[in-house]
């Protein structure tokens, strides 16, 4: 899966996340609209999207939410 680097701009630490136009993608071929998948899970849209279009960091429960898309 495709990742990015980020940097804390408060501890100067850095992580590798989960790339949100991958996660959109995965959505996408799934044929899943952004607010079918918000209600499947629990979250909000405008959380999903800003995850999507990496504004926010996908945590653990986003990347299991876009992965199991692909088991349907």
């Amino acid at each position: 899966m495709k990742t990015r680097t980020v940097t804390c701009s408060a501890c100067k630490q850095t992580r590798t996340v989960v790339d949100g136009s991958v996660l959109r993608h995965r959505r996408e071929h799934a044929h899943v609209t952004l607010r079918t998948l918000a209600r499947r899970a629990g979250l909000s849209v405008s959380y999903l999207s800003d995850v999507e279009l990496n504004r926010r960091n996908a945590t653990d429960r986003v990347v299991s939410v876009y992965a199991k898309l692909e088991d349907r």
